[in-house]
């Protein structure tokens, strides 16, 4: 059941509010997100390049999708970041701040999103999958997937 007093926005977060969203995040990415990136510049790359789903309770930053939309040339997205703080996972939020950002890429003529997950999250796999994105590939530590937008796309990575 969502909260009672969860509002979705787009780009409103400001550095501070997603830094310390990370930070509170970090422990719940395998491998933690601070051993991979420095949390100062990837708030910074993510506040300055994507383009970001939000949702709130109490003005509270609780969850977000970063993603990079800007690709005209082979029309392809790419999902950089998923999380919700740990008090409000279990409430569908994950799932519908994706839904919003998979929509936004449809009707901005996206033919793909890709993203990479770490390989022991098996709770984002899932997730990712019920979206239908399908495993590409793995290797030691992420496995990357992706979900076609078009019929177009389907075909071309059957080929």
């Amino acid at each position: 059941m969502m909260p009672p007093d969860l509002e979705f926005s787009c780009n409103q977060a400001s550095a501070p509010e997603i830094l310390e969203h990370l930070a509170l995040c970090d422990s719940q990415f395998v491998p933690p997100l601070s051993s991979r990136v420095q949390l100062h510049d990837y708030t910074t790359k993510i506040i300055n390049r994507s383009l970001r789903f939000e949702a709130w309770v109490q003005r509270r930053l609780v969850g977000f999708v970063a993603a990079y939309c800007n690709d005209q040339l082979t029309h392809k997205a790419f999902i950089t970041h998923v999380s919700v703080l740990s008090p409000w996972t279990g409430h569908g939020i994950a799932a519908m701040l994706l839904k919003q950002c998979i929509d936004y890429a449809k009707t901005h003529e996206a033919r793909q999103i890709g993203l990479e997950v770490g390989k022991d999250n098996q709770a984002a796999i899932n997730l990712y999958k019920k979206f239908e994105f399908n495993e590409e590939s793995t290797n030691n530590e992420f496995v990357t997937m992706k979900l076609n937008l078009t019929d177009e796309a389907k075909h071309e990575q059957s080929a």
